[in-house]
């Protein structure tokens, strides 16, 4: 598995520093000089910085800032400050070269890529030939308490738990995961990581949570640091949809990988115990991440310990589990691993197995009675495993991972998604032919496997690509565009084509047995193809626009070929056909007191509102931050269409499926009911990224079921804030499932009451005990969401902002107020007329969702938003601070109910 090599493969081992440098008696022993003569960062350009103009002093508040500060703090000067940040007294641990020209001038927080034995001096710009390349910053001497970088890349969401939705399609298998293999950010080099947000709406966000088993940070290089956490962000946004997510340890013998750069790797006690075991479990529990991917490519096509020999791998395996067994601590108890290794595989010739490796780590885990999910090579066949898993019964079909490559570039399958069918990966293939050009594959199903997909930029690759060539793709409108791309074809990989799943789906076969995709000629222009033809992405001239390619027959027809199948593209099959649904929403252990407002943590405005509703919008405000995501939608756009108004010739089983083209699901970023976007149900979006309006045909019903759930008392509300500018005729929707998931039935909810608000939106609340039928253990509540009709052929929009699901008896009142104090500026950078401030601060009170900030521009005096997070330390750039000689700072807390809570105002001395 190899990593893309980006511009920066020619420098060798890179960093920040931990240890400060001793003197010599030649060169620069300190490198402050050239710290100091390195050049301001460029926020604004697309490759190393945001990719946006961003102006701190354009963004008014949009809530009164003055009115909501109950507490004056007092003035405060900088820890630290200067032009630069002095590695050799504020160490940030480990940083890449070219990290270091971004972090020097600017003070930015960054994600960690380690290297073993960390930097050379010479990194910082310390040219004395005594010192220049002795090395700091050795991964096994890093700690908190020596990496100011730590606290930011640090997750403060626990994995939560979920559970399988009870109703599932007949192919969605009872055991069978799938593990995610992909960059988390549109840039894959670890400083690009927005652990403290960036001001770009478009990062390569995952919406699809509910099939994910286990998402796999895919980063790290020889240059870069081959060992690396994920993005504390990317954590948080996991954890919330209930997915455990893994650091990558990728060491890469193909592209540059030494023995020497792995000293520390390898390096042990007296007691002859591996030193890197213990630092990967105090990481992983900082940090708050759940395991490591090991992939150990070490050796590259060499013959084994021409870098590492592969025993030393076992015994670090056989540690880390013992470890881990042996820990009082319940959070280190859960760490796990998943091993890889290039051509793995676990198929036996004669009495041998042929991987000696990935056996060997098998048999480690069994040894510690600890399994470690194996991650089988690409497209290996689940029947070479067959013989492993009859002598091996500690091990389980579903530990053993398959996988697929739907990479770009780099010879994947990407072409492929949407109709792909996955059960050729996860199944035996038993027999197929060709007949008359038609494929037909049967399957052995009682030989399985789980399965992966190693996915690169995934969706994002097509995301950027569009938006290249449909838009400037240097504007705030350029960028949502290329968000809403990436969450289409995100949700294609995951739902198929249609983007709707359903249980009559059917995919194309790409197997050793047969190639339904002979017919696909042009697959060098298939983003291309896939543009022009999917109908949901209407961009004016789009056929002008991209290069003439449309005229692939194979495309219209056994692809986008709905104008000719009743609106329903006629092959559509994605990951989610076989995975089944998994959910946070469930009351099998306590009452449910949920909420979300399905934001990405992403977008162009930002939605605050006070107790009573009223709405408080900071516009053309481009972001991402992770950290603000909420619980994601479980169903995604999962939308039936039932030919009369009374549901009588509705099948659960077998559901009608609206027109792709003309009522499909998308998320919204232009209608916010609170945070940074909504859902909604369109027809597709158009070049700015807005949601263009449904085709709703007049006397038909539409179900739409937005998240899954596991709930069996009744004695709860379903509230939801949503926005029907054409009057539509809305209901509630459950779905009531038995035990045994094979008898479903649903039911329509009224209304008990609503409350509008003056922008349009109406909080909505619906009874569940309203439910005619018995609800217990063994008739759950398994889906929720809305049903819509309309009384003439209309093209209307439907949006969805907000869920709360509650016990009949509780409230979501607020809570105590906040006390925000002692404020620190840990290091303050002026760069001409500019600040930028890395501070941190106390916060007394246990109901804060999320912290705001707002800077008083120097001219105006009029506040302006600088950002938010829901940590305790942050960091704003670009503070224009031209004749002043402080910065008023406010931070205003937001509640866990989304209100705005009374903060307090700080004076920074610069």
């Amino acid at each position: 598995m190899k990593k893309r090599l980006n511009l920066l493969a020619s420098v060798i081992v890179v960093g920040a520093m931990t240890l400060a440098v001793v003197a010599c008696d030649i060169g620069d022993k300190n490198g402050n000089r050239f710290l100091n003569s390195l050049p301001d960062f460029d926020w604004s350009d697309l490759d190393y910085g945001d990719g946006l103009k961003y102006d701190l002093n354009n963004n008014p508040a949009g809530i009164n800032v003055d009115g909501n500060i109950s507490q004056n703090g007092q003035s405060i000067k900088a820890l630290n400050s200067g032009r630069f940040l002095d590695y050799s007294k504020f160490s940030t641990g480990f940083q890449y070269k070219e990290g270091i020209k971004k972090q020097a001038v600017t003070g930015a927080p960054m994600n960690k890529g380690f290297m073993p034995n960390g930097n050379f001096a010479s990194d910082f710009g310390i040219t004395s030939k005594a010192q220049s390349y002795k090395t700091v910053n050795s991964i096994l001497d890093w700690s908190p308490n020596n990496d100011n970088d730590a606290k930011y890349n640090r997750s403060n969401v626990k994995l939560q738990t979920r559970v399988d939705v009870p109703f599932y399609n007949p192919e969605q298998h009872e055991g069978m995961n799938f593990n995610y293999l992909g960059f988390s950010t549109r840039k894959h080099r670890t400083f690009d990581s927005s652990i403290v947000g960036s001001k770009n709406p478009f990062e390569n966000t995952n919406t699809n949570w509910q099939y994910i088993n286990n998402f796999i940070n895919w980063s790290g290089s020889w240059f870069e640091g081959p060992i690396v956490p994920p993005p504390a962000d990317t954590i948080d946004i996991a954890h919330k949809n209930g997915v455990p997510i893994y650091g990558n340890v990728f060491l890469d013998g193909s592209h540059g990988l030494t023995k020497d750069m792995l000293t520390n790797f390898i390096k042990k006690d007296a007691s002859g115990n591996y030193l890197i075991v213990d630092k990967l479990i105090e990481i992983a529990q900082y940090n708050g991440f759940d395991g490591w991917f090991l992939n150990d490519e070490s050796n590259g096509f060499d013959p084994n310990g021409t870098v590492l020999d592969y025993h030393v791998i076992l015994d670090i395996v056989n540690q880390f589990n013992q470890k881990i067994n042996r820990s009082e601590d319940e959070n280190v108890k859960k760490l796990r691993l998943t091993f890889y290794r290039a051509w793995s595989t676990l198929s036996k010739r004669g009495n041998d197995y042929v991987d000696k490796e990935t056996y060997g780590i098998t048999q480690e885990a069994i040894k510690t009675k600890t399994p470690i999910d194996i991650q089988l090579d690409f497209s290996e066949p689940v029947e070479k495993s067959e013989m492993f898993l009859k002598e091996n019964p500690f091990y389980k079909n579903n530990n053993l991972y398959t996988m697929l490559n739907i990479s770009e570039p780099g010879g994947g399958y990407t072409w492929s998604i949407g109709t792909y069918d996955w059960k050729q990966l996860s199944y035996k293939l038993v027999n197929g032919y060709n007949n008359s050009g038609k494929s037909i594959v049967d399957y052995d199903k009682n030989v399985w496997s789980s399965f992966s997909g190693y996915m690169d930029d995934g969706s994002g690759a097509i995301a950027s690509y569009a938006a290249k060539k449909l838009t400037n793709y240097n504007s705030i409108s350029d960028f949502v565009f290329a968000t809403q791309v990436n969450n289409l074809y995100n949700d294609i990989i995951f739902n198929g084509l249609n983007t709707n799943i359903n249980p009559n789906d059917k995919g194309l076969n790409l197997n050793r047995l047969s190639n339904d995709y002979r017919g696909f000629k042009d697959r060098t222009h298939y983003k291309n193809l896939f543009l022009l033809n999917d109908d949901r992405i209407k961009v004016q001239n789009k056929d002008k626009k991209l290069e003439d390619t449309d005229n692939e027959k194979f495309i219209k027809n056994f692809i986008y070929n709905a104008n000719s199948n009743n609106g329903i593209n006629s092959n559509s099959y994605g990951i989610g056909n076989l995975i089944k649904e998994k959910t946070v929403i469930s009351d099998k252990d306590q009452d449910i007191n949920f909420a979300t407002n399905f934001s990405m943590g992403s977008g162009i405005q930002f939605v605050d509102r006070d107790s009573e509703g009223n709405s408080y919008v900071v516009k053309n405000y481009p972001f991402t931050n992770k950290r603000l995501a909420d619980v994601l939608p479980t169903y995604q756009w999962n939308i039936d269409q039932a030919d009369n108004s009374d549901l009588s010739s509705y099948d659960i089983l077998n559901p009608k499926k609206p027109a792709y083209n003309k009522i499909n699901g998308f998320y919204d970023y232009y209608d916010v009911f609170k945070k940074t976007n909504s859902l909604s149900i369109g027809s597709g979006f158009d070049e700015y990224g807005k949601v263009i309006p449904a085709k709703l045909e007049a006397n038909k019903k539409y179900l739409w079921n937005i998240m899954g759930t596991d709930i069996k008392n009744k004695n709860n509300l379903v509230q939801m804030a949503i926005k029907n500018d054409s009057n539509l005729n809305t209901k509630g929707l459950v779905t009531i499932t038995d035990i045994d998931g094979k008898s479903n039935r649903y039911e329509e909810l009224e209304q008990i009451n609503s409350q509008k608000y003056n922008d349009n939106w109406t909080i909505v609340t619906f009874d569940l005990s309203q439910i005619k039928g018995t609800i217990d253990n063994n008739h759950k509540i398994s889906r929720i969401g809305l049903s819509f009709s309309a009384n003439a052929d209309i093209n209307a929009k439907l949006n969805v902002g907000q869920l709360k699901i509650f016990k009949n008896s509780s409230s979501f009142a607020s809570q105590d107020p906040v006390l925000i104090s002692n404020l620190k500026i840990e290091y303050l950078i002026k760069r001409e007329n500019s600040v930028n401030i890395r501070f941190l601060f106390e916060s007394i009170g246990n109901n804060v969702d999320y912290y705001e900030f707002y800077i008083k521009s120097p001219k105006s005096g009029i506040w302006n938003r600088a950002g938010e997070t829901t940590m305790n330390n942050y960091f704003i750039r670009d503070i224009n601070v031209e004749g002043l000689e402080h910065i008023n700072l406010a931070i205003i807390p937001i509640d866990k109910q989304g209100n705005i809570m009374k903060g307090v105002e700080f004076k920074i001395e610069i």
